[in-house]
C-alpha cells in the first residue's frame, strides 16, 4: 500500500511520545485496502488477522461488505497476541476514519471509545491466541483486563 502520509514513518505504531494520533485512520485505511486487494488481486481461502491493527477486516467484511459476493462468505480467523493492546481511540475522532457507522455498542463502541480489538473479537468466525496458555491467562482477572480510565 502506498500512502506516504499515513505509512512513510520511522516507526510503525508511534514514537517515543506514544502512538500516532491518527492511528485509527491509518489502520482503518489499511483494513479497507486489504479488503480491496482481496477483491481485485488475490482472493484467499481464509482471512487471518492479528491484533487490533487488522481487527477491522473481519468487521468490515461482515458489515460494509456483507452483500459483496466476492468477499461476503470468506471465513475469518482473528488471533490475539496481546490483549493489553486493544486499539482504543477517542470516539469523537472516529468519524474521520470513515467507519463512523460502526461506532455502536454491537460493533466498535466501548464505553464511549472506539475499540478495534472488539471489532475483531465480535465479528471473526474463529478466535485464536498465540498459545493455549495465553488463552487461559486472558480468561483471568489479572490478564483479561478491561481498559477503563
Amino acid at each position: 500500500m502506498d500512502d506516504p502520509l499515513f505509512f512513510d514513518r520511522e516507526h510503525l505504531y508511534g514514537d517515543e511520545s506514544g502512538g500516532y494520533p491518527d492511528n485509527a485512520e491509518r489502520f482503518t485505511e489499511f483494513s479497507r485496502v486489504a479488503i480491496e486487494f482481496m477483491k481485485r488481486i488475490w482472493l484467499p481461502d481464509v482471512v487471518h488477522c492479528h491484533d487490533w491493527q487488522s481487527a477491522l477486516v473481519p468487521l468490515l467484511l461482515r458489515t460494509q461488505h456483507a452483500s459483496d459476493p466476492a468477499v461476503r462468505s470468506l471465513p475469518t480467523i482473528f488471533t490475539i497476541h496481546n490483549l493489553g493492546y486493544q486499539g482504543l481511540f477517542p470516539g469523537r475522532h472516529f468519524g474521520a476514519a470513515g467507519a463512523g457507522s460502526l461506532f455502536r455498542t454491537n460493533a466498535l463502541e466501548f464505553y464511549g471509545r472506539v475499540d478495534f480489538l472488539k471489532g475483531g473479537l465480535i465479528s471473526a468466525d474463529y478466535l485464536t491466541t498465540v498459545s493455549r496458555k495465553y488463552a487461559k491467562e486472558i480468561q483471568t482477572p489479572e490478564y483479561g483486563w478491561v481498559w477503563m480510565e
